[in-house]
């Protein structure tokens, strides 16, 4: 007798199912997110190093309001970021670039200590971006040859010769794969 009150109060099973929570896999479900600090560039945000990234994590975490770049890395000398504004400032001519804390995910590139560049002139390197770090670590991972970034399109990127092709203009450019320091500081520790 209970049991048929029961069942007629509640609903069918099958219609219990939508109402259940979604488990992802553990592969995605926990893995851990590293924090990673962006300053914007001509064309897209690129990120800070390892190094500048966990000081800047710190800064905002303790309340510090302002860091000088060049405490943390030398090159960067002329530079300060206002948290409170999340601004870049080159301190001889007062321009301002937008800032942003971003994360990846323990798979990234960055986490594991990888990152990829171009080359602006002789012996300037510049980092991409996450997503093109990303891009391009799967891409190298699985042995293209040559794709078309999908975040840059007018980018071509041919790994057989290391070199960046722009589409429209035929400029080519160096790319290179280099290690760097992993980044490890944690979202939310």
């Amino acid at each position: 007798m209970l049991l048929s009150s029961l069942t007629a109060i509640l609903p069918p099973y099958s219609a219990l199912i939508p109402l259940l929570p979604t488990i992802k896999p553990k592969s995605a479900w926990f893995r851990r997110m590293y924090v990673v600090w962006e300053w914007q560039g001509e064309h897209s945000f690129l990120p800070y190093s390892a190094e500048c990234s966990a000081a800047l994590e710190r800064s905002l975490t303790t309340g510090v309001n302002e860091l000088r770049l060049g405490t943390v890395d030398a090159c960067l000398e002329p530079f300060k970021v206002v948290i409170s504004a999340m601004v870049q400032v080159t301190e001889y001519n007062g321009v301002q670039r937008p800032i942003r804390r971003s994360t990846v995910d323990s798979g990234h590139p960055f986490v594991l200590g990888v990152r990829w560049e171009w080359q602006l002139l002789y012996d300037t390197w510049l980092p991409y971006g996450i997503r093109e770090n990303q891009e391009l670590e799967s891409q190298h991972i699985r042995g293209t040859r040559s794709f078309n970034l999908s975040s840059l399109p007018r980018y071509k990127i041919d790994l057989s010769n290391m070199i960046q092709i722009n589409t429209g203009t035929k400029f080519k450019r160096n790319v290179r794969r280099v290690a760097c320091s992993p980044y490890r500081c944690q979202v939310g520790l």
